[in-house]
């Protein structure tokens, strides 16, 4: 599954495969031209971080990150629109203010030897799609929007 993610023409500008060959689990992330574009910073939390300035002033009503939230959002999209084609993936889920380094949301994609070639170019396919449909055409303006949206 790993030469798939890779060779995909349609994902190259989209995520970036961050786990071994030899890994039975993937992680893919927002490719780091397009989280430049959305203006997303490399990593959330970690020394310096907004987030650990209002932990370390007991300022708990600022440990909420609104870039991190709505990165989440979409990722989560990809993840259920996948399921509608029965392809169970997942993405990291973190408590920002429990990190001690910076992380960035990922989506997690699990393997075994149990699955068929064919059942793995589905799956493969399926992921392919939904990222697309999320991802491809997503602006700075489009991602403001989908943040404001999810404030509250």
């Amino acid at each position: 599954m790993h030469k798939l993610f890779r060779n995909s023409p349609s994902l190259k500008n989209l995520v970036k495969l961050r786990s071994s060959d030899y890994s039975p689990v993937l992680h893919l992330r927002i490719n780091h031209e397009l989280r430049r574009q959305l203006n997303l910073p490399e990593g959330y939390g970690g020394p310096g971080s907004k987030v650990l300035k209002a932990l370390k002033h007991g300022h708990e009503e600022e440990y909420f990150d609104e870039k991190l939230n709505a990165e989440n959002y979409i990722l989560q999209k990809v993840i259920d629109e996948s399921l509608q084609s029965k392809v169970l993936i997942t993405r990291s889920k973190r408590v920002l203010h429990h990190e001690l380094l910076p992380v960035v949301p990922e989506i997690i994609i699990h393997t075994n030897a149990g699955f068929s070639k064919s059942e793995i170019e589905y799956a493969f396919s399926v992921i392919e799609a939904a990222i697309v449909d999320n991802l491809t055409g997503l602006s700075l303006q489009k991602f403001n929007q989908i943040a404001n949206s999810l404030t509250f």
